[in-house]
């Protein structure tokens, strides 16, 4: 009797085990779906010392592309795990910011920054390689320069989702795809590209009308890379 007694206490002592086990929390599946999504690595440009691009108004790029990149988060943060660089006004190296893509596996590296001239003409980069090195075999051992080495194809296919969402919410531009020595790309472990998708210069000075205007380019990156990952 005594022995039926013990194995009975131990099997309801056990239950919880087996319970969470077999039924988990809906905390814990939230969770498990929530890994399974693509993680995106916004880095908004410059930030703290380095102003970027100033205006004699004093709007600074590193204002605007905080502000363009919160707003690109807000519009894909329920479809992908969104990630930051930085979300502050606070300074962080170059190989810093390539650093936290990595650290965190981040699936996608979008670093957003302004044109420097007054034309609107969006520009998206991809990195290239500035020397004539013969290109090493992929793999752990690659060289800082060459880490992005295997990931090159769909940072070309990125480049080309955001240039043509961005023309086809702006009728007439011709948005351009640069392959260029990027130092911030150079080191990152997945697809990554920089987009500078309109010129500071060009904003305007009423603050409402401008964060309308930042809306919608954070609509076309938002459309972008949507495009891109749906083809993954």
């Amino acid at each position: 009797m005594k022995n039926k007694a013990t194995i009975f206490i131990t099997i309801l002592a056990c239950l919880p085990v087996w319970t969470t086990l077999l039924f988990p929390a809906a905390g814990s599946c939230q969770d498990r779906i929530r890994t399974t999504q693509p993680r995106v690595m916004i880095d908004p440009g410059h930030g703290g010392r380095d102003s970027g691009l100033l205006l004699p108004s004093g709007l600074s790029e590193k204002t605007v592309t905080l502000t363009l990149s919160r707003l690109v988060a807000e519009q894909i943060n329920k479809q992908y795990k969104v990630l930051f660089t930085r979300q502050d006004d606070r300074f962080i190296d170059t190989i810093a910011r390539t650093e936290a893509a990595n650290t965190q596996q981040a699936d996608l590296f979008v670093s957003i920054h302004l044109k420097a001239t007054t034309s609107n003409q969006a520009t998206v980069f991809h990195y290239k390689p500035c020397d004539n090195r013969p290109i090493p075999a992929a793999g752990k051992d690659l060289a800082w320069h060459w880490q992005h080495l295997p990931h090159e194809d769909k940072s070309r296919q990125l480049c080309k989702t955001l240039t043509q969402s961005i023309a086809s919410l702006f009728p007439g531009q011709e948005p351009q795809i640069i392959s260029a020595p990027v130092a911030m790309l150079a080191g990152c472990q997945m697809p990554a590209v920089l987009i500078e998708p309109f010129a500071l210069k060009t904003l305007p000075l009423d603050e409402s009308s401008r964060i309308v205007w930042i809306k919608k380019y954070a609509a076309a990156i938002k459309t972008g890379i949507e495009s891109y990952l749906n083809t993954l």
